[in-house]
């Protein structure tokens, strides 16, 4: 299968990579960005509309995995940016790749999409809620995707809404910051037992993806939630990760703030059984 990666240079696309590097089965080509240092692959912009789809035609890939984007505080700081980049780009990557002739699509999505006020594991049936830039515009690149695969027969979509990543090259996640801490550098924890996370394994979200590209779809679009399904909150964290070694944190008055996944369509469809947070091998 000849596979088209974008964002190829993240530390999600370095994880896809690697794995894609040793499958056989798999033929693939990398988009980076031009300012990328670290790795190897077609420098495009993602906002560059007729660059994309000259790459696209070219390359004739049979399926996309879209892991470009803005994210954070990054798309705060320049929403229209934010918008070419998250949305727009999505859509014309999407219709070269059809027109093409690629058969799937498989866009990293984000919880975000969920906010995080929920009480209890959250399904893909629930209210799209998008409290910032980046959740909005995760929303609406789901959106053009529906679009497209609508658009085209043949072209089918898979929406990953990816949860708290952990894991070799997430440094900045909560469970290598908890890890890395010292005692003159403690991790301050928005509360114990206010603050609710669903943490996945890097290695099993590549997993998911690689599943992505070949599991069959009852609809055009599909959105599937990529986590443990495990609430783990912060005293539960900290309990873990304390039980493997030494960490170092002080405890704030956060607000309320719970975000976990129902996961059974990921495990009916992609056959996932994500590890849970300090039961594997941790960054």
């Amino acid at each position: 299968m000849r596979v088209l990666v974008t964002g190829a240079s993240g530390n999600l696309g370095m994880a896809v990579r690697r794995r894609f590097e040793r499958a056989s089965e798999l033929e693939p080509s990398y988009l980076v960005s031009p300012r990328a240092d670290a790795a190897t692959g077609r420098p495009v912009e993602l906002a560059n509309e007729q660059l994309v789809r000259e790459v696209v035609a070219e390359l004739r890939p049979e399926a996309v995995v879209h892991l470009g984007g803005i994210m954070g505080a990054a798309c705060e700081a320049d929403p229209v940016l934010t918008h070419e980049v998250n949305v727009r780009a999505t859509r014309v990557l999407a219709d070269a790749a059809a027109e093409a002739g690629a058969h799937r699509f498989v866009l990293a999505s984000s919880s975000a999409v969920y906010g995080d006020q929920a009480r209890h594991p959250i399904t893909e049936n629930a209210p799209v809620v998008t409290p910032s830039l980046y959740a909005r515009s995760k929303a609406a690149a789901e959106t053009q995707l529906a679009e497209a695969s609508d658009s085209y027969p043949e072209f089918t979509a898979v929406a990953l809404r990816i949860f708290n990543i952990y894991g070799p090259g997430f440094h900045n996640s909560l469970v290598s910051r908890l890890e890395n801490s010292t005692q003159d550098a403690p991790v301050l924890l928005n509360g114990l037992d206010n603050f609710v996370r669903d943490y996945v394994h890097v290695d099993d979200v590549v997993t998911a993806i690689v599943a992505s590209l070949g599991t069959r779809l009852e609809t055009p679009m599909h959105a599937i939630n990529i986590a443990s399904g495990e609430p783990v909150s912060n005293r539960l964290l900290v309990r873990r990760l304390g039980a493997l070694g030494d960490i170092h944190y002080t405890v704030g008055a956060g607000e309320y703030s719970y975000s976990c996944a129902d996961v059974a369509r990921a495990r009916a469809e992609l056959g996932s059984a994500p590890r849970l947070v300090g039961l594997g091998s941790a960054s």
